[in-house]
């Protein structure tokens, strides 16, 4: 990056440029950020050790193992998951045998997080699936790393909230539950459970206490980091379309008081604060729009709180970032990208915040500087995690439900879904009309009426199903992967 970023000419530069640093003037993205760990397939949590060591949850590349999710989405399991320990910059196996899901959106989950509590690692399994995961022994919940890398399950959060439901379930429940983040306080973790929203802790024997219920209006708590003064920071990626502006940060004590202390931030992914008590957040995506997939990429970036209704920007430019830490050098790491681990290898930065007066931009190409030779895989378990019985729920079996053999063929009508859309989203129709729906998209998605009417079910990219509409009526539909995706049949 060159200095005309900060609008000098270049004789001024050369001519300051010995008397920057004494006058406390922004440096260059170069000065300040620096590349601490690449080589990670869809890196997310990370921690250290009482000798400075990183450990990285990385949520690995799904799998070869097809099955359906408890929210009827096709996904692809393995063991390619694990955490990753930090040598010269590249990535280590430490712990292994871990889920790892890839769904039809091409977004893997699986370990969310890492932390020490007590000189034990302690993993945070996040992944999509269905229930025969809790059959398998790996349901979402928190696992201690055992000696040789091994993993042995300390509480079991899918079945704990399916027992302890929150009062305000979300439209998109997942019977796994998501928990998405964890820190190492006082003899406990704290996690944070985006799906439904809401504040655990857990102890080393595994019992699992609700401290707050977040549930109300479906925020999407994803951000966290422990309160200088005790309790928690938590913030919120909120539901899409994830409008600018929407986010928050607000204090949740022991006793679950929560206190709003941050307003104005945008689809927050992460909290960190500084060893001087500075606030600082991630957002994932900034700029986003209206329309599906409503994000934009390269637009994540560093924030620090300027007051309790503004911030400051520190970085810019970071294609989604997933995950935050102050380190023991009191620098700020950021991992990145949250999603693409095939395209591109995730990362860990490292920024010299005392040294930002001004906002710098990420280098471009900086995952490219990695001394790694490839990315290092979680290694599979000695027996096999995804559960072989996994299998597709039964089909919709009401009478207008159509034969999905109808998959080939054609219509007098044509919906086209693309761009996470239905085009038209509206169609008048007399009586007796065939409409044919054609996935023209990259990823699987449906045209299914909530009432039963049709279900197309999955229709991967390329594929096509039509339904012959004989009574008269409306007829609301959608995708059953992604809900905001909606369109209406009028049969006149």
């Amino acid at each position: 990056m060159t200095n005309s970023r900060f609008g000098r000419i270049a004789a001024l530069v050369a001519l300051l440029a010995t008397m920057l640093p004494a006058l406390g003037a922004a440096q260059s993205a170069e000065d300040v950020i620096s590349l601490a760990a690449s080589g990670l397939n869809n890196p997310r949590g990370f921690t250290w050790d009482d000798e400075d060591r990183l450990y990285v949850a990385v949520a690995g590349r799904g799998g070869t193992d097809s099955m359906i999710s408890d929210t009827q989405e096709p996904v692809m399991a393995g063991t390619t998951a694990g955490v990753m320990v930090i040598d010269d910059g590249c990535p280590v196996r430490f712990a292994h045998g871990l889920p790892s899901t890839r769904g039809m959106s091409g977004h893997e989950q699986g370990p969310g997080a890492a932390a020490f509590l007590d000189g034990t690692l302690y993993v945070l399994q996040d992944s999509a699936g269905s229930k025969d995961f809790i059959r398998a022994g790996f349901p979402n919940g928190v696992f201690a790393v055992e000696k040789g890398g091994d993993v042995r399950l300390v509480a079991d959060i899918s079945s704990w909230m399916i027992d302890n439901p929150v009062a305000h379930i979300p439209y998109d429940l997942t019977d796994l539950g998501e928990p998405f983040a964890m820190l190492a306080g006082k003899g406990e973790l704290w996690v944070l459970e985006a799906n439904s929203g809401q504040v655990l802790t857990v102890t080393p024997d595994g019992t699992i206490t609700r401290v707050v219920d977040l549930s109300l209006n479906h925020p999407v708590p994803t951000g966290f980091a422990l309160a200088p003064d005790g309790g928690v920071y938590v913030a919120f990626l909120t539901p899409a379309p994830y409008t600018d502006g929407t986010s928050r940060v607000v204090k949740v004590t022991a006793s679950g008081d929560v206190t709003e202390v941050w307003t104005g931030l945008t689809m927050v992914t992460g909290l960190a604060v500084g060893h001087d008590g500075t606030l600082y957040a991630i957002e994932m995506s900034t700029g986003n729009t209206d329309e599906p997939p409503f994000t934009q990429a390269g637009s994540g970036r560093v924030v620090r709180q300027a007051g309790p209704d503004s911030l400051t920007e520190v970085v810019t430019g970071i294609d989604y970032p997933i995950a935050v830490a102050i380190g023991p050098d009191g620098a700020l790491y950021v991992g990145f990208p949250a999603f693409g681990g095939d395209e591109v290898t995730g990362g860990i930065i490292r920024i010299d915040v005392a040294a930002v007066d001004e906002a710098v931009a990420l280098p471009a190409g900086i995952l490219d500087e990695s001394r790694c030779a490839t990315a290092v895989e979680a290694a599979p378990a000695s027996a096999p995690v995804t559960p072989a019985a996994a299998t597709p729920p039964p089909a919709i079996t009401t009478e207008a439900t159509p034969d999905l053999s109808e998959k080939t063929r054609t219509g007098a009508v044509a919906i086209d879904i693309k761009d996470f859309a239905f085009h038209p989203a509206e169609v008048r129709i007399p009586a007796g009309t065939v409409i044919t729906w054609t996935n023209s998209d990259v990823v699987a998605h449906t045209a299914t009426a909530p009432d039963g009417a049709f279900n197309s079910g999955n229709l991967n990219p390329g594929e096509s199903f039509s339904f012959t509409f004989d009574t008269a009526g409306t007829f609301d539909y959608i995708c059953t992967y992604h809900p905001f995706m909606k369109g209406t049949i009028v049969v006149e």
